[in-house]
Formats: C-alpha cells, structure tokens, sequence
C-alpha cells in the first residue's frame, strides 16, 4: 500500500498533469477560434460576375474592338441560347429513346435525337458563318 508521502506526491504529480493538460487545451481552443475568426473575415470586395469574366477574357484573345464586340456578343448569346434549348431537346430525346417500347417508339425518339443534332450542329455553322462575316 501506499504511505501518505507517496500518496501525496502522486497527487501532486496528477495536479501537474492535469494543469499542463489544461494549458495545452486551452492554447489549441484559442488557436481554433483565432482561425475561425480571421477566416470568417467579410470580403467587402463583390465576387466578379463569371459572365462578365467570360467577355472580358474572349475580347481580349480576340483583340475585339468596340465596334466588333458589339456585334459579336448578341450574336454569340443568341448561338448560346439557341445551343442550350437544343441541348435541352436532345437531352430529352435520349431520355425517350432509353425508355421507348417497341421498334415504332424507337425509331422516332432515334430519329429525333439525330434530329436534333443536325440541328446542333447547322446552329454552330451559322454562327461561325456569322462570326466570320467581321471577324474575318
């Protein structure tokens, strides 16, 4: 068994534990909320517009002058919007074409995905027609 001594060092040497324990929770608690707090800091700055992004960077590969640009972006927004209804229309044809039932169902939703991207693809012959008409 254990004398007092003894019992009393240990008991010490466990307050010594438990006091370097707490010091180093506590150092790690305030490094954590230190990191949360600058981490949270509000950016006052507005994330820049990922479309206006876009224009700037094609304008500037393409050397676009004022007058070009603006010819060239209704004509490429009107391609683009053009291009995601037919993706659309496409995406929904091969859906039917998954789930068709017999050859008649087949054949048409078939027919209507090559359809659509002959369309696809005569949409991005105009435009590069278009394109080329000032840009040259």
């Amino acid at each position: 068994m254990l004398n007092n001594k003894s019992k009393d060092h240990l008991f010490r040497k466990l307050e010594i534990y438990k006091f370097m324990l707490m010091k180093h929770l506590s150092l790690i608690i305030a490094l954590l909320a230190s990191t949360v707090i600058f981490g949270q800091q509000k950016n006052d700055t507005k994330p820049e517009d990922p479309k206006q992004k876009k224009i700037e960077r094609v304008n500037k590969a393409l050397s676009l002058t004022n007058e070009e640009t603006a010819k060239f972006w209704p004509l490429h927004d009107n391609f683009d919007s053009k291009q995601e209804n037919l993706r659309l229309q496409l995406k929904k044809a091969q859906s039917d074409l998954k789930i068709s039932k017999g050859k008649k169902e087949f054949n048409k939703a078939f027919e209507e995905v090559n359809r659509t991207k002959i369309e696809m693809i005569k949409n991005h012959e105009q435009y590069i027609k278009n394109c080329y008409d000032f840009l040259g």
